[in-house]
């Protein structure tokens, strides 16, 4: 008796499938990823502003001291201090947009790919 060629994970093809599912709801999104915003312009760019703040100031988390406070010490509301703490400040998703900001310098594209993710990443976590 043979065994049966090796197959995908399953949990990839439904991946796959939730991607392709993802790409076509939220069509044009995909057609521009690089310059196009989903929704308005206001939480969206709101929202990238800060992806970008977080991703340049991310090692400083790391650092402590002066480069702590600098990370919540954003360019908005000047002069008033530790603004970002008054609003979402999206270290987790800093921490994802990081090598994207880094590799492409494109925040629009980092939060696009994380906007997309969520999609993706809620539809795995139903299936599984």
């Amino acid at each position: 008796m043979t065994a049966a060629p090796p197959r995908p994970p399953r949990l990839a093809w439904v991946t796959l499938a939730y991607a392709a599912i993802a790409l076509v709801v939220t069509w044009p999104l995909a057609a521009g990823l690089t310059r196009d915003v989903p929704g308005d312009l206001g939480d969206a760019l709101l929202n990238i502003y800060i992806l970008r703040w977080g991703a340049d100031h991310l090692p400083g988390l790391f650092l402590g001291g002066e480069r702590w406070a600098a990370f919540w010490n954003a360019s908005i509301f000047h002069p008033e201090p530790f603004t970002l703490a008054l609003s979402e400040h999206m270290t987790a998703q800093a921490i994802v947009a990081a090598p994207i900001i880094a590799v492409t310098g494109n925040a629009i594209l980092a939060y696009n790919v994380i906007f997309l993710s969520t999609f993706v990443l809620s539809a795995i976590g139903a299936y599984l």
